[in-house]
C-alpha cells in the first residue's frame, strides 16, 4: 500500500517532510498473504494536530492490482493499522479514537471501501512503539459511491471532501519507502507531509457549499456562464460518444448540450450538475461528472414536428426556443455536401443560411450509407443546434444522431411517371428538328440516356431486398433512385429547351463527325485516322478519331448496338484461353463466335472494339499438367511466363482466336495482357535467362565483380534475386544493391520479351493488326513499382499504340485540386515521349469503386477531355455494368448508376470529335521542356528522385510549357532530344552509358535538388565526369512544388521557353491551378484549359503583355476579358492572330 497525505511525495529517507509534521510507515514482523498484516504509522506532530481542524486522510493502493486478495472478503477483520500520538501529547489525547475511511484504488479504479464515518473504539496496543498508541481495526465494507466522508475524535465532527482527480491519481511502477518493506514485495509504504488546512495543501479541503438548487433546463440557459447548475432528471436523447450529449425536459419544453466524456443510451434519465457555458451560440453544460449520476432510464419523448424556419426558435429562427430538443423536419433535398458532412432540405421556408442553397442544413449521421439525392423528400429526426455561417453569423441545423433517423418519402413512382410524359413530348421535339436536316446527335445523346436511365429507375425502385437480408425497401438502393431521377429531371428541362430553340431557328446543333465502322481506323502520325460521316452527312472523309467508351464485361456486349445513341464509340471486352480451351483436347469455338458477332455488331453500330485476350485466364487443367507452371506471383497472372509450356499453350490460343477475328473492321486492336506485373519466385527457365543475361551484359565474372564488388567464380553461381521473398509486402522500401539493380533491369527486359512473344503470335496471323497492353500508369513512375517490370520504352517498341490503365479520382473538394489528375498526365506525357503513338486507356477510372457520393458530369468531361489534350486518343471506362449488391460488388458506383455522367460521356466524345484536328496539333506538338526518367534512381534514389519529379511536373504543369520526358534506356540508345530544356530531377544515379549520352546533348540541362545530382552510376560508383548544368533549388522533404513553381515562372523565359499564349490572373499575375497547353493550327494558335482547382478561377489570354480576344472552338463565340473557370471546366479556345516563337 502507499499512503498519500498532501500529495508531495517524501523521498526515500522521509527527510523532505517538516520535523515538526512527518508521517513514517513500517512493518511489524513477517508477512505473508496469509497472514494477517500488520502496518505501523508514525506521526510526529505539534500539540494541536488533534484540534478540529487538522485532520489525517488515509489513502491506500494496490501495487499489485493484478492480486485479487485486497478485497472486501479476504481483508475484512485482518488489517490492523496502529494510529496514535507521540507521547508530548496529553494522555486523553493520545487515546482519542479516530474513524478512518480507508480508499482503495487498484488498477487505477476507485473502489471506495467506506466505514460511512461512523466512530471507532480505540483498542489499547501492550506493544508500543513510543509513547501511548492506540490500535484501531479497520473494516471494509461493500464498495459504494462515495464523495468524501467524516472524520471524528473526541473534540468533535468534521466532514472532508475529496477531488475527483485525487481519486484518479496515476501509480508509479516503484515506490519508495519511508520506513519498512514487507517480505514478499507485494505492498508497499511511503511517507507524505500531512499540512493544515491554512496552508491550503493536499487532499484535505473545505467542505463544498451547498449544491444548487435544482433547476429546469430552460432556466438554466438563462444563466450566465460559469453558473453552477443541478438539472435532475434529464433524459438523454442524443449522445456523440466521448465529446457530448443532448438531454431534455420530460416534457419537451427545453433541451441542452451536456459536454462529459462518458457514453449513455438513449434514455438514460440522468441528475446532472456542471456549470454553463456558451459555444457559438448553443448553450452547454460542462459535467461534473462525479457529481452527476443517472438515476433511472424511460422513454425518449417524441420529436417536435417544426417547419424548417422554426428550428432554433426566437434565438435565430421564430418561435420559441428549441435549440437543444429533438426535433423532426422534413421537405425535399436541395443540395448534398460532396465531403458527406451535411445535406440541405427545404419545405418551402426558403432558409438561405447557406451559400451551397436553400434549406436547414442537416447533418449526416454516422452510419448513414447515402447521402440523400438531390431532389429527394426526407424526413429528419435530430437535435436542433446552431453553428456559424461561412459568411458570419448564426445559422440553424438539425443533428441526427442514428442512420435511421433520415428516412426517405419516395415520390419516385409519380416522378417517374411525370418525365415519361416528358419522354414522348420530348420524341416529337427531336423528330420535328430531324426533320429540318439538323445534326441531332447532341440532343439524341440526352434523349438516349433519358430513355434508357428512366428503366433503370424503375427497376431500382422495384427492388426488394432478399428476405436474407431482411426484404423490404433498401434504402441505398431507393436513395439511388431519386438520385437518377434528379439528374433526368434536370437534363429533360434542358433538352426541351434546347429542342425549342431549335425549332424556332435559334439554335443549330452542331455536325458531328463519327467513324463509319467501315474500315480499321490506320495509326498515322501519332493518332488514329479513318472514315467519318455524320447524320446528315454520308460521304466519308478521312480524319482524326479520338474514340471514348466502356469496359469490361458482359453489359457492354449486350449494349453494343445502344452505344451509337449513347454517343460512345469504343468498347473493351475480353476473352481468355480457358475459355477456348476448357479442358485438355477440346477446343471450345463457341465463345469465338460470340466476339465475332459482337463484333458485326458493333460495326453497325459505328463502335470498335479493343479485344483483351486475357493471359491471366488461364486454365487448371494446365496448371495440372505441368506443376511447374504453378509459381508464385503478384499480379493477375499466376503462372509460370518463362516455362515453354505455358509459352506455346498461349501461342496456340493466338492462333486458334486470332484469324476468326483478324478481318473484322471493328476490330479495332488487341490487349495483350491486362494491368502486367512480373513478379514471380525464381524457376529454372528464368534462372538460366539470368545467367546468361549477365554473361551478354558484362562478359565475364571478373568484370562483373569488378563492378558489383562481389567475388562470384561463375555466373552460374549468382543466384536470382526473389521478389516474392515477402509475398505480403512485395512494395516494400528494399535496400538497393548492385545485383537489386541488375535484376530490375533483367525483370523488365524479359517482362517485355514474353509481351513481344504474344504480340509476334498476334502478327504472324495479322501483321497491320495493333497491339498494345494495358500497363498500370503507376508502374512506370512510383519508384517502389519499379519491381513491376514494366518499362515504358521497351513495352512502347513492342506495342503500336501506348496502352495504359489511368485513374482520375473526383476529390470532393479535398486538397488542393477537385481532381486526382497528376500521375495519369505524367504517364501521358511520359508514354507519347517514347513513342510517337495513340495512347489508349483501356481502363479509364474516373469514378472510385463502391463510390455511393454524387459524381458531377464535370469530373468526367474534364478527366476525358485532359486525357486527350495530354495525349490519349481512346478511352475504355471501367465500368458499364450495374448491380443492386452495392456494399460487396466492385461495379458499385460505377457510371451506369449516374445519368449526368453517362450523358457526359457522350457529349465529351463528340466535342473531342468536332475538335480533333485542334485536339490532335496539341498532342503532336513538340515538347518545349523534358524531364529525365531514371529506372536507376528509381532503384537507388527512390523518394528523393520520386518526390522531385513529381513536384516539378506539377509545377511545369502551370506555366504554359508542354512537358515531355526522356528516359534511361533511350539515353543508353543514343536517342537525345536536342533543343529543349531537359531536367534533371534529383538523380544521383544514371547508367554510364545514359550519362555518356547526356554529355553529348546539345540544349540546356538543369538540376533540381542536391549538389551530388548525377554523381553516380547504376552500380552506386561514383563517377568523375560532370555535365554542365543550369541549378533549381530544391530540397527532399522541405521544398514545396508551389516554390518549384515560383521559381521556375522567372526562370523559364531566361531558359528560352515561352508558351505561345500566356495565361494569366485576372489582374495579370501568375496563377496556379489553370492548366492550359497550345500549339499552332491553321488560323491563329488553339489554347486548350482546364481548372484543376476546386474553386473558380478568373484568368485572361495574354501575348507579348497584351490581352487577347479568343473564339471558343466548339461553341463559335468570342471571349474576350476575363475567363472564369469553374472547377473543372475546360475550354479550347483560338487565338486568331498567328503568333511568333513558341513550339
Amino acid at each position: 500500500m502507499t499512503i498519500w497525505g498532501d500529495g508531495l511525495r517524501n523521498s526515500p529517507d522521509g527527510s523532505n517532510c517538516r520535523q515538526s509534521s512527518r508521517l513514517a510507515a513500517f512493518v511489524r514482523g513477517d508477512v505473508g498473504l496469509d497472514n494477517t498484516q500488520d502496518w505501523y504509522i508514525q506521526l510526529d506532530v505539534t500539540n494541536d494536530f488533534v484540534s478540529p481542524d487538522y485532520y489525517f486522510i488515509l489513502w491506500l493502493f494496490g501495487a499489485r492490482p493484478d492480486k485479487t486478495w485486497l478485497n472486501t472478503g479476504d481483508i475484512r477483520d485482518r488489517m490492523l493499522m496502529y494510529f496514535g500520538v507521540g507521547d508530548q501529547l496529553p494522555n486523553d489525547n493520545a487515546r482519542a479514537g479516530f474513524a478512518i475511511d480507508v480508499h482503495l484504488i487498484v488498477g487505477g479504479l476507485s473502489n471506495v471501501m467506506s466505514r460511512g464515518g461512523s466512530r471507532l473504539d480505540p483498542v489499547p496496543d501492550t506493544t508500543q512503539m513510543r509513547g501511548g498508541y492506540n490500535r484501531v481495526t479497520v473494516q471494509w465494507l461493500a464498495a459504494t459511491q462515495v464523495y468524501g466522508w467524516k472524520i471524528s475524535n473526541s473534540l468533535g465532527e468534521r466532514r472532508v471532501y475529496v477531488a475527483q482527480s485525487e481519486i484518479n491519481r496515476p501509480l508509479p511502477e516503484r515506490t519508495y519507502f519511508a520506513a519498512g518493506t514487507t517480505d514478499n514485495g507485494m505492498w508497499m509504504a511511503t511517507g507524505w507531509t500531512v499540512h493544515s488546512l491554512q496552508y491550503g495543501y493536499g487532499n484535505i479541503i473545505p467542505p463544498p457549499p451547498p449544491p444548487p438548487k435544482p433547476l429546469k433546463i430552460g432556466e438554466a440557459k438563462g444563466l450566465p456562464n460559469e453558473s453552477e447548475v443541478n438539472l435532475p432528471g434529464k433524459i438523454v436523447t442524443l449522445c456523440e460518444p466521448g465529446s457530448f450529449y443532448f438531454v431534455q425536459e420530460s416534457d419537451r419544453s427545453a433541451g441542452i448540450r451536456v459536454d462529459s466524456p462518458l457514453n449513455f443510451p438513449l434514455g438514460t434519465v440522468r441528475n446532472i450538475v456542471g456549470t454553463m457555458g456558451t459555444d457559438q451560440g448553443e448553450r452547454f453544460v460542462l459535467e461534473d461528472s462525479e457529481n452527476s449520476a443517472t438515476v433511472g432510464w424511460q422513454a425518449v419523448p417524441g420529436p417536435l414536428g417544426v417547419a424548417g424556419r422554426s428550428i432554433g426558435g426566437g434565438q435565430i429562427g421564430a418561435g420559441l426556443d428549441n435549440l437543444g430538443l429533438l426535433l423532426k423536419t422534413c421537405g425535399r433535398v436541395t443540395y448534398a455536401a460532396p465531403d458527406r458532412s451535411h445535406f440541405l432540405i427545404d419545405d418551402g421556408s426558403a432558409i438561405d443560411d447557406d451559400p451551397a442553397g436553400l434549406g436547414v442544413r442537416a447533418l449526416i449521421p454516422s452510419g448513414l450509407a447515402f447521402v440523400p439525392a438531390v431532389g429527394s423528400c426526407v424526413v429528419v429526426t435530430g437535435i436542433g443546434r446552431p453553428y456559424t455561417r461561412s459568411g458570419g453569423g448564426l445559422g440553424c441545423e438539425i443533428m441526427p444522431g442514428r442512420a435511421n433517423d433520415v428516412q426517405i418519402v419516395s415520390d419516385g413512382w409519380s416522378r417517374l411517371a411525370a418525365l415519361r410524359e416528358d419522354l414522348t413530348r420530348l420524341q416529337g421535339l427531336l423528330g420535328g428538328v430531324q426533320s429540318m436536316q439538323q445534326d441531332v446527335s447532341y440532343p439524341w445523346v440526352t434523349f438516349y440516356t433519358l430513355s434508357s436511365f428512366a428503366g433503370y429507375v424503375e427497376e431500382d425502385l422495384n427492388y426488394r431486398r432478399p428476405e436474407s437480408e431482411g426484404g423490404g425497401e433498401d434504402p441505398v438502393i431507393l436513395n439511388r433512385a431519386l438520385e437518377q431521377l434528379g439528374d433526368l429531371e434536370k437534363m429533360a428541362v434542358r433538352l426541351e429547351s434546347e429542342l425549342r430553340e431549335a425549332l424556332q431557328g435559334e439554335r443549330r446543333f452542331p455536325e458531328v463527325p463519327r467513324w463509319s465502322g467501315t474500315t480499321r481506323p490506320l495509326i498515322q502520325a501519332g493518332s488514329f485516322v479513318g472514315p467519318t460521316i455524320s447524320l446528315i452527312r454520308d460521304t466519308p472523309v478521312q480524319r482524326p478519331i479520338l474514340f471514348n467508351g466502356y469496359g469490361h464485361f458482359s453489359q457492354i456486349r449486350r449494349d453494343v448496338d445502344k452505344f451509337f445513341s449513347y454517343g460512345v464509340n469504343v468498347i473493351q471486352p475480353d476473352i481468355g484461353p480457358n475459355a477456348v480451351f476448357p479442358a485438355e483436347g477440346v477446343i471450345d469455338t463457341g465463345p469465338i463466335t460470340e466476339d465475332v458477332q459482337v463484333l458485326n455488331r458493333a460495326a453497325s453500330a459505328k463502335v470498335a472494339d479493343a479485344l483483351l485476350i486475357s493471359p491471366h485466364y488461364f486454365p487448371n487443367w494446365m496448371l495440372d499438367k505441368y506443376p511447374h507452371l504453378r509459381k508464385q506471383r503478384a499480379g493477375f497472372i499466376q503462372f509460370c511466363i518463362h516455362a515453354p509450356e505455358g509459352q506455346d499453350f498461349l501461342r496456340n490460343y493466338i492462333a486458334t482466336l486470332i484469324p476468326a477475328i483478324k478481318d473484322k473492321p471493328a476490330l479495332q486492336s488487341i490487349v495483350l495482357s491486362n494491368e502486367p506485373v512480373n513478379m514471380e519466385e525464381p524457376c529454372q527457365y528464368a534462372t538460366a535467362d539470368w545467367h546468361i543475361w549477365l554473361q551478354t551484359r558484362h562478359g565475364s565474372i571478373a568484370t562483373l565483380n569488378a563492378r558489383w564488388g562481389t567475388t562470384y567464380s561463375s555466373f552460374e553461381g549468382v543466384p536470382l534475386p526473389n521478389p516474392m521473398d515477402q509475398p505480403q509486402n512485395v512494395y516494400r522500401d528494399r535496400v538497393p544493391s548492385p545485383i537489386w539493380m541488375e535484376f530490375i533491369r533483367f525483370n523488365q527486359e524479359s517482362f517485355a520479351s514474353w509481351h513481344q512473344m504474344l504480340a509476334d503470335a498476334v502478327r504472324q496471323y495479322a501483321p497491320d493488326l495493333p497491339v498494345h497492353v494495358k500497363t498500370m500508369t503507376w508502374s512506370f513512375l512510383r519508384y517502389n513499382r519499379v519491381v513491376d517490370g514494366v518499362d515504358p520504352y521497351l513495352f512502347a517498341k513492342l506495342s503500336d499504340i501506348n496502352g495504359n490503365d489511368s485513374q482520375y479520382w473526383y476529390t470532393f473538394g479535398a486538397g488542393e485540386f477537385a481532381q486526382e489528375w497528376l500521375e495519369s498526365a505524367m504517364g501521358h506525357d511520359l508514354q507519347r515521349s517514347v513513342k510517337n503513338a495513340p495512347i489508349f486507356d483501356t481502363e479509364t477510372h474516373v469514378i472510385l469503386d463502391y463510390e455511393k457520393r454524387y459524381i458531377p458530369a464535370r469530373q468526367v468531361c474534364a478527366a476525358l477531355w485532359q486525357s486527350a489534350v495530354y495525349g490519349g486518343c481512346a478511352q475504355a471506362i471501367w465500368v458499364w455494368e450495374r448491380t443492386f449488391d452495392v456494399e460487396r460488388h466492385n461495379v458499385s458506383g460505377s457510371i451506369m448508376h449516374r445519368p449526368a455522367c453517362a450523358e457526359a460521356v457522350g457529349i465529351v466524345n463528340h466535342d473531342l470529335n468536332r475538335a480533333a484536328q485542334q485536339i490532335t496539333a496539341i498532342q503532336t506538338a513538340a515538347p518545349d521542356v523534358l524531364i529525365l526518367h531514371s529506372v536507376s534512381a528509381m532503384v537507388w534514389d527512390k523518394a528523393r528522385y520520386g518526390s522531385c519529379m513529381y513536384d516539378l511536373y506539377r509545377a511545369l504543369s502551370f506555366t504554359g510549357a508542354k512537358v515531355g520526358f526522356v528516359t534511361e534506356r533511350q539515353l543508353e540508345e543514343e536517342i537525345a532530344p536536342n533543343g529543349p530544356v531537359l531536367f534533371v530531377p534529383n538523380v544521383k544515379h544514371l547508367s554510364d552509358s545514359a550519362f555518356q549520352t547526356l554529355q553529348q546533348r546539345q540544349g540546356l540541362t538543369v538540376n533540381v535538388g542536391d549538389a551530388d545530382i548525377l554523381a553516380y552510376n547504376d552500380y552506386n560508383a561514383q563517377r568523375t565526369g560532370q555535365i554542365q548544368a543550369e541549378s533549381l533549388p530544391y530540397a527532399y522533404g522541405q521544398t514545396t512544388w508551389h516554390e518549384l513553381w515560383q521559381s521556375l515562372i522567372s526562370d523559364l523565359p531566361a531558359w528560352g521557353v515561352h508558351p505561345l499564349v500566356q495565361v494569366l490572373g485576372a489582374n495579370g499575375e501568375a496563377v496556379w491551378g489553370v492548366m492550359w497547353r497550345s500549339a499552332n493550327v491553321s488560323g491563329g494558335v488553339v489554347v486548350s484549359l482546364c481548372n484543376y482547382r476546386n474553386t473558380p478561377m478568373s484568368v485572361r489570354l495574354y501575348r507579348g503583355g497584351q490581352a487577347q480576344e479568343a473564339t471558343d472552338v466548339l461553341s463559335g463565340q468570342t471571349v474576350s476579358g476575363v475567363i472564369t473557370l469553374q472547377p473543372l471546366e475546360v475550354r479550347l479556345l483560338l487565338v486568331p492572330v498567328p503568333l511568333p516563337g513558341g513550339h
